[in-house]
This record gives C-alpha cells, sequence and structure tokens, in this order.
C-alpha cells in the first residue's frame, strides 16, 4: 500500500505495468493487478445499517413518483 502510494503521489494515477517494480524491488504492478482481479468480499461479523425511512413529506414537498413503469 505505502509503494501505491508513493507512485500515485509521483504519477497520479495507479496504472501500472504488471512488471513494474518500483525502487525497493516490490513488485508493484503484480500487487495492484492482484487486487483489481481479487473478488470483494465484506466480513459477516459486521452488521449493516439499516436503510433509512423514507418520509412521505421532505421540507414540505411532496414526494412523487416520476417514473411511471
Amino acid at each position: 500500500m505505502t509503494a501505491a502510494r508513493r507512485y500515485h503521489r509521483a504519477h497520479r494515477h495507479l496504472d501500472v505495468l504488471q512488471t513494474y517494480e518500483d525502487a525497493t524491488g516490490y513488485p508493484l504492478g503484480r500487487w495492484l493487478a492482484t487486487q483489481r482481479t481479487r473478488p470483494i468480499t465484506s466480513p459477516t461479523s459486521v452488521p449493516l445499517p439499516s436503510p433509512l425511512p423514507l418520509p412521505s413529506r421532505v421540507r414540505g414537498w411532496r414526494v412523487r413518483r416520476v417514473c411511471r413503469w
């Protein structure tokens, strides 16, 4: 993560070739490619917040249905 921050600070992007290694020899290109292809998972122990209820009126305006599908 530190190598990616350094690269981004210097180049303003993270479009790194897969074969790129930084000055310390860290394979930043391979690490970024792995991060991009790794499936995103969320921990099951952390409860997700419940959605807020939608009010029928917001500051005096009526909430109307815009799309009629």
